[in-house]
C-alpha cells in the first residue's frame, strides 16, 4: 500500500461529521463513510481480532480448519504491513495454512510454533495503531 494511502487511512481514524440536530444544535458523531468502514474491517482491528480469536480457538480445540480461516482473515493486515515495510510479510498467511496442515497431522506444538510469526506481525500492527492514536 503506498504511503499516501496509509496516511489517508490513518487520517480517516480521526474523522468526525457534524450534523444539525432538530433544535439547530451541532452534534459530533462518527462518520458513516462506507469506504472507511470496509477498510477498517478488512485491514484493521476487526480482522486482527478475528484472526487472533480464530487461530487460538483452532489451536486449543485442535481444529485445523480454523487455522485455514485465520490464514484468510490475516490477508488484509498482512497486505497492509507488506505495503509499509516491503518485506516477506506475504508469507504470514502461508504460515497459518501450514500450521493447519501440521495440526491436522497431530502435532499441536509445531502448529503453535508456526503461529508465532503471525502473532508477532499482529503485535506490530497493533503497535502501529497505538502509536498512530497517541500522536493525534
Amino acid at each position: 500500500m503506498p504511503a499516501t494511502m496509509v496516511a489517508d487511512v490513518l487520517e480517516g481514524q480521526g474523522y468526525a461529521v457534524f450534523l444539525k440536530g432538530c433544535m439547530g444544535m451541532t452534534h459530533l458523531i462518527g462518520s458513516l463513510d462506507l469506504h472507511e468502514i470496509v477498510v477498517q474491517l478488512v485491514f484493521g482491528i476487526g480482522a486482527i481480532l478475528a484472526t487472533v480469536l480464530v487461530s487460538i480457538l483452532g489451536l486449543i480445540m485442535h481444529r485445523s480448519h480454523w487455522l485455514f480461516v485465520a490464514g484468510i482473515l490475516v490477508l488484509g493486515p498482512t497486505y497492509y504491513v507488506a505495503g509499509l515495510f516491503g518485506a516477506l510479510w506475504f508469507l504470514i498467511p502461508l504460515l497459518c495454512i501450514g500450521a493447519g496442515i501440521v495440526l491436522r497431522r497431530g502435532n499441536r506444538a509445531m502448529a503453535a510454533t508456526l503461529m508465532v510469526p503471525v502473532y508477532f506481525m499482529i503485535f506490530l500492527v497493533l503497535l502501529m495503531y497505538t502509536i498512530g492514536l497517541a500522536t493525534e
